[in-house]
């Protein structure tokens, strides 16, 4: 197993304990600083690792001081 495809499984484990990550979290609970890169490779190469019937969408949020950030969310596909 490579590195991104460790950094992979840990971000869907999260995903699945919580829901949902941001870079924030990632950063702080992981030391990762592209999540972009593992969402990229759970949507795609890796996607076996996201439960059935669901998908990662993001949404877009903003911090405190107003700056945009994304946070990706497990959710259920639409039947």
């Amino acid at each position: 197993m490579s590195r991104d495809e460790n950094k992979a499984v840990l971000v869907s484990r999260h995903l699945k304990k919580h829901g949902h990550i941001s870079q924030g979290t990632a950063t702080l609970e992981y030391g990762y600083f592209r999540l972009s890169d593992a969402i990229l490779r759970l949507r795609n190469e890796d996607s076996d690792l996201i439960p059935d019937g669901h998908r990662i969408k993001t949404v877009m949020k903003r911090d405190a001081s107003g700056h945009p950030y994304g946070e990706y969310q497990l959710v259920r596909k639409a039947a």
